[in-house]
């Protein structure tokens, strides 16, 4: 018969340690999936919720990721309320990314 110690495993990769994880990066993340639920019944809310999303990753870091995809639904929600004022804004940012 074999001993159970036979059949434990650890292992140092595959999982990452408290330390490891970017709460941060995972706020920005959920916030913009909330924004992207509320888009179609709350359109109102989702921009407000978009620009959150613009403002918490432009403080934390050069990279974009989250930003790009909110100032583009942002583009999208504001030709859709007829602020084209806004709209045109949100898409002047938006290009302002393309190089990056």
């Amino acid at each position: 018969m074999e001993s159970d110690e036979e059949f434990e495993y650890e292992s140092e990769e595959g999982f990452p340690d408290e330390e490891e994880v970017d709460e941060g990066a995972i706020q920005i993340e959920n916030a913009f999936y909330e924004a992207d639920d509320n888009k179609a019944q709350r359109p109102e809310e989702a921009l407000a919720q978009f620009e959150r999303v613009v403002e918490m990753e432009t403080a934390r870091r050069p990279e974009v990721v989250w930003r790009f995809k909110a100032l583009q639904a942002m583009v999208i929600l504001c030709a859709r309320l007829g602020r084209i004022f806004d709209m045109t804004n949100r898409y002047k940012a938006l290009l302002s990314y393309l190089d990056q």
